[in-house]
């Protein structure tokens, strides 16, 4: 099966870290950090390093979350 940017939406699937760092306004030497300490998923294909974008989501609720001082579980607890 071929994917093609009209097949998945429109939306990319993976960003480099330099395109995660201009989606989030966050410097890319800090997101390495967060990847190299396990806080951001991302994958390597080839050379590249890869976040994919539902990672990068999921990380920046975390953050948000981690702001409130709300964890991922209270919140899911709440839900309930």
């Amino acid at each position: 099966m071929t994917f093609t940017n009209e097949s998945i939406g429109g939306r990319k699937l993976a960003l480099s870290i330099n395109q995660a760092s201009d989606a989030t306004s966050l410097s890319v030497p800090f997101l390495r950090k967060e990847i190299y300490a396990g806080n951001l998923k991302a994958h390597k294909v080839g050379t590249r390093t890869l976040v994919f974008v539902n990672d990068l989501v999921e990380y920046i609720g975390r953050g948000a979350l981690a702001s409130q001082g709300t964890t991922n579980d209270e919140t899911l607890a709440d839900d309930n």
